[in-house]
């Protein structure tokens, strides 16, 4: 069946809301809201000899509520180290294990499901992305102007990428 074929089964018709029934909200920045919280999620795999480091520089940055590390099933003896170095000597700094390397995907998807931040910023172990960047990251939802913001790294350029809410009904 081809998606020009498909039809909407009538009786889930019912429910589906139209894009002129939804309530569209314009962002406001953080500090009228509530204060900015960010929760890190760092998913790794064999990173032994980069994690500590990178955990260290994210820990200087402000603002930060907690740090998730997800090992995706390390066999160089990273997981053994976050055990010993990490696990439950660092406040706000929570360690998971998944019992097999399952992708950085199912590493990110559990780490997303123990955030208890209101904004979520994904960093990588190997030092790729610099922690020193949150602040240009985060301005844009801060004061208000985006929802999401993504970063793109290039050696020429950085930027940010900022989406804001749906501002109205006609963006449908």
């Amino acid at each position: 069946m081809s998606i020009k074929q498909m039809e909407i089964v009538p009786e889930l018709r019912v429910g589906m809301a139209r894009s002129t029934d939804r309530k569209i909200s314009r962002p406001t920045a953080a500090a009228e809201t509530e204060r900015l919280r960010v929760s890190i999620v760092i998913p790794l795999y064999n990173e032994r000899d980069t994690i500590l480091e990178v955990l260290r520089r994210v820990e200087r940055q402000n603002e930060i509520h907690q740090i998730v590390i997800v090992d995706d099933g390390s066999t160089d003896g990273t997981r053994e180290m976050l055990a010993r170095d990490v696990e439950d000597k660092i406040d706000d700094v929570f360690v998971e294990y998944l019992p097999q390397n399952s992708g950085k995907g199912a590493a990110l998807r559990h780490g997303l499901s123990l955030v208890s931040a209101n904004v979520v910023i994904i960093q990588d172990a190997d030092l790729e992305y610099d922690p020193r960047d949150y602040g240009r990251l985060l301005e844009p939802i801060r004061d208000g102007r985006a929802d999401i913001v993504y970063g793109s790294r290039s050696k020429a350029t950085q930027a940010a990428y900022c989406f804001s809410g749906i501002q109205s009904e006609t963006d449908f």
